[in-house]
């Protein structure tokens, strides 16, 4: 597509001055030194004339046309800029394309800033000029009032920056905004997050706007959003952090405020930045005892935060209450537990438990979750990590390789006691004995062996209580072909392992997780099932489940 040319230009402003209710003010041409094209657009109201300078890039009508609003700020959809959100849909042809984000424009005109609508769910704020630093915290409605107006937290750093990083590109955690704790787990922090900070809190019963969404750059207008009292506990200990924020030159300082949350309010917090040396007001005396906060003329320094709640996390994608809030085991972590795992930590499960003895061979990689630079570390350790870059809600724990054991070994009653903690257990590991150990057991919890066939062709799920190793016996007889197929050798002839690709065992195995999921969802039993790679008339993949088996 070539870009826009004079011609195109005569369309556009044809376009525009065909509508009666807009008047073109300076027509659309290229901008000196650019490659836009802008120019000013005027409509007329009973509230006034609303006055616009648009901008077309060279790409239009493949890329965007921006709208700015230049004589009225505040209103929903309008960016702090004055660029007008309009969200139309795409068209290939300028004329279609303009068309539609006209008529976005008139809507705009009409719901917005005539009628001042607002829109049913609640839209963050932009903030001018703010900061790459970012701040994620943990609030929901569930959590109930703040009991008080101002605190201290305490934060600590996500990560680390990369090589070329500074403080502003740090991402930060915030412990207990509030004064209520998060809800982080507890190994999550401490393997991702370093460091016990502390900033201040204070929470406002305005939001951070001077009008309707026009958000506050000064800080003589956040002051009338502070008590007395607020202003009074920042300027008197904010001396106090030095030696305990994470910035050396800077400290936090969250700003709190109700926000709509399904049928409640949660709280949301933003962050601002306050120079130890450049404090942005001091107090001025009226009257005897009585002072007043004396701007100083300083702008806000805004940052960017997040709420990372676990509803706000997983609330679009969460598996079962009753997968997510129970004790899990994974026993094997090759191609198919390391994958169950991935699924299980996305999906909000809060406390797994995983198990193996294998170091991480480069065969490994082409169908399992681990990385070919970690070659040579103990699969357990590379899923621990990979838990916890995913999930800051997930208890992770490592246990060594649960191993078939008689019912004479000494070690056989603590390692039911240890078993019988768990509310599932998903025997990934093909191991025939295991089977048959957790057979006799006879735990408390659902015992899961899932196992896939050579190529693909077939994923299991057998479940049950004392039965387990003979109905997969039974059933893998059923299914096996009268002339097994070579198995792929993969580090000398002693070891060798079915052929599959990534693909091939993740449809199955989301297939087999989405069915238990459904179950549980439902209230009814897991049981046992097999799911079928077909090849359809029309040579197109299909996959049929059967409970007969």
């Amino acid at each position: 597509m070539r870009t826009l040319d004079n011609q195109d230009l005569d369309i556009i402003n044809g376009i525009l001055n065909s509508k009666p209710w807009l008047k073109v003010t300076e027509p659309i041409s290229f901008m000196p030194n650019a490659l836009i094209a802008g120019g000013k657009l005027e409509i007329n109201t009973y509230k006034g004339p609303v006055m616009l300078t648009a901008l077309f890039s060279p790409d239009f009508p493949l890329d965007r046309v921006e709208f700015y609003c230049t004589n009225h700020e505040g209103f929903e959809h309008e960016m702090n800029s004055g660029l007008l959100c309009l969200n139309a849909a795409p068209a290939v042809k300028i004329v279609d394309r303009l068309e539609l984000e006209l008529e976005k424009l008139a809507i705009w005109i009409d719901k917005y800033f005539l009628k001042e609508e607002k829109d049913d769910h609640f839209e963050y704020y932009e903030f001018p000029g703010a900061q790459k630093l970012q701040l994620i915290f943990d609030d929901s409605s569930e959590k109930g009032e703040i009991k008080s107006a101002f605190g201290r937290f305490k934060y600590g750093l996500m990560g680390t920056p990369d090589l070329n990083g500074t403080l502003q590109d740090m991402v930060w955690l915030a412990y207990d905004i509030g004064g209520r704790k998060g809800g982080w787990s507890e190994t999550f922090l401490k393997i991702m997050v370093s460091g016990d900070y502390e900033g201040f809190w204070v929470k406002v019963a305005k939001h951070p706007v001077i009008r309707g969404r026009k958000t506050i750059a000064e800080w003589k207008d956040l002051l009338q959003s502070l008590s007395t009292q607020q202003q009074k506990f920042l300027y008197e200990n904010f001396a106090s952090l030095k030696g305990k924020s994470g910035d050396t030159e800077k400290f936090f300082v969250c700003i709190g405020y109700d926000i709509p949350a399904g049928e409640g309010f949660e709280t949301h917090w933003d962050l601002v930045t306050i120079s130890f040396d450049t404090f942005p007001y001091e107090p001025m005396k009226v009257r005897h005892s009585i002072f007043i906060p004396r701007d100083l003329g300083h702008k806000v320094m805004w940052a960017t935060t997040y709420n990372s709640s676990y509803v706000r996390l997983f609330g679009r994608g969460k598996l079962s209450n009753v997968l997510t809030n129970s004790n899990i085991l994974i026993a094997g972590t090759g191609a198919i537990g390391s994958s169950l795992y991935i699924a299980l930590v996305r999906g909000g499960c809060k406390k797994i438990t995983i198990s193996d003895s294998e170091l991480i061979e480069p065969g490994n990689m082409c169908r399992s979750q681990f990385s070919f630079n970690a070659t040579g570390y103990y699969k357990v350790m590379e899923m621990y990590h990979t838990g916890f870059r995913l999930s800051p809600f997930v208890d992770i724990t490592i246990t060594e390789n649960v191993k078939p054991i008689i019912k004479d070994n000494p070690y056989y009653d603590n390692e039911k006691q240890k078993l019988n903690q768990f509310d599932f257990i998903f025997d990934c590991t093909t191991n025939k004995f295991l089977s048959i150990m957790l057979d006799r057991m006879e735990l408390r919890g659902q015992v899961i062996n899932l196992s896939i066939t050579n190529g693909a062709q077939h994923m299991t799920v057998v479940t049950g209580r004392g039965n387990i190793h003979t109905a997969k016996s039974t059933l893998y007889n059923k299914i096996a072909p009268k002339q097994q197929e070579r198995f792929f050798v993969a580090t000398g002839c002693w070891h060798p392992t079915f052929q599959a690709s990534y693909s091939d065992i993740g449809v199955l195995l989301h297939y087999c997780l989405n069915e238990i999921n459904l179950r549980l969802s439902k209230g009814l039993d897991v049981s046992s099932f097999l799911i079928e790679r077909i090849l359809n008339e029309s040579n197109s993949l299909g996959y049929e489940i059967s409970y007969s088996v």
